[in-house]
């Protein structure tokens, strides 16, 4: 547990550190849908099966990310609407968006989009987009991307989850490079997305009240995703397990 205590407001780069440390909680590397994939304990049937829990989740984008630039224009920071509007564009109006790269995988598994479309959520993956939704509509847009940033920066990079994940859907379960691209381009491109919100609501979050509310969305944020990842793997294996936070435990 991190105990803050009264130390607000922190100054810019405290408040960063800070917020890695809430959000390193639930590493996305450590949880056992990641490392199933990575460490090929999984079945191919079983990796496509998660994906679709995945497709579920990416074909909300659009509200997700719709909420945080429909409140940032309504906050009228033109800072945060121009970021806002970036991070709408390159996830839902970009031809390779998020759902257009990811259903390439099911759909080179032989999965038509209308069943993909259709398949029923697993507990992780409803109430995961559930808990973001709700989110994203009610609360300020900087808390919006306080509630993604984080989750999206760990997993980018050289050593991080996607790259890793595309790796493993190439080398070993035999997806070509569009089927797996998905995971590629969010290796690169979730650092961006990651790194530019982190710098925005250090900078603008400068009050105690603003920053209780960004650690809270940072906190509640890594936990919902990890609610998602949790659907992930109850598809894949049959059971309604859920991860603690800890390396090696699931509670079912």
């Amino acid at each position: 547990m991190i105990i803050l205590g009264s130390k607000l407001p922190l100054s810019p780069p405290v408040l960063r550190d800070f917020l890695w440390q809430v959000a390193l909680q639930m590493r996305s590397g450590g949880h056992p849908w990641f490392r199933g994939g990575i460490e090929r304990s999984l079945s191919r049937e079983q990796v496509v099966l998660g994906e679709l829990q995945h497709f579920l989740r990416v074909l909300r984008n659009h509200e997700f990310y719709g909420s945080i630039l429909r409140r940032a224009q309504e906050a009228g920071d033109r800072d945060v609407i121009q970021i806002a509007q970036q991070n709408y564009d390159e996830e839902v109006v970009d031809p390779e968006n998020h759902v257009e790269l990811l259903f390439h995988l099911l759909d080179e598994a032989g999965i038509e989009r209308s069943i993909a479309e259709g398949t029923m959520p697993t507990p992780g993956t409803a109430l995961a987009v559930e808990t973001i939704l709700g989110f994203c509509e009610r609360s300020p847009a900087l808390e919006g991307m306080a509630f993604v940033a984080l989750v999206e920066a760990q997993n980018a990079g050289e050593g991080g989850v996607a790259i890793q994940v595309y790796q493993a859907l190439r080398e070993y379960y035999g997806f070509s490079e569009k089927g797996a691209r998905n995971f590629l381009v969010h290796s690169e491109v979730d650092g961006e997305h990651g790194s530019r919100q982190i710098e925005l609501i250090c900078r603008k979050a400068t009050t105690a009240e603003a920053q209780r509310g960004i650690i809270h969305a940072v906190h509640l944020g890594v936990h919902a995703f990890s609610l998602e990842w949790d659907g992930h793997l109850q598809a894949a294996i049959g059971r309604r397990l859920y991860w603690s936070g800890d390396c090696e435990t699931l509670l079912g």
